[in-house]
């Protein structure tokens, strides 16, 4: 969330309104990658996966690397964006 909130920033300061379009991410993580994170704050975390077919079973990986070149730095931290959503959902 952090890197999200300072690209709109950056892109505000920057006045980047060209029409271009620019992918804003901090890394490619996978599923098992968030999986793992919210078990540290959910240990007893149960979950099922399934073999159904999906709409779109191909991975991605999103270049950000023209959005970098314009001087954005991502400094966003996995474990510290999902302890602090877990922590405004467990709220609701």
């Amino acid at each position: 969330m952090e890197d999200c909130v300072r690209a709109i920033n950056f892109i505000l300061e920057k006045d980047l309104f060209n029409g271009e379009l620019y992918n804003v991410l901090t890394k490619n993580y996978t599923v098992e990658d968030i999986v793992t994170g919210i078990k540290e704050f959910i240990p007893g975390l149960q979950v099922t996966y399934v073999d159904s077919p999906i709409m779109n079973q191909l991975s991605y990986d999103v270049d950000n690397s023209k959005f970098k070149k314009l001087g954005f730095e991502v400094k966003g931290d996995l474990r510290k964006s999902l302890g602090e959503n877990i922590s405004v959902l467990s709220g609701i």
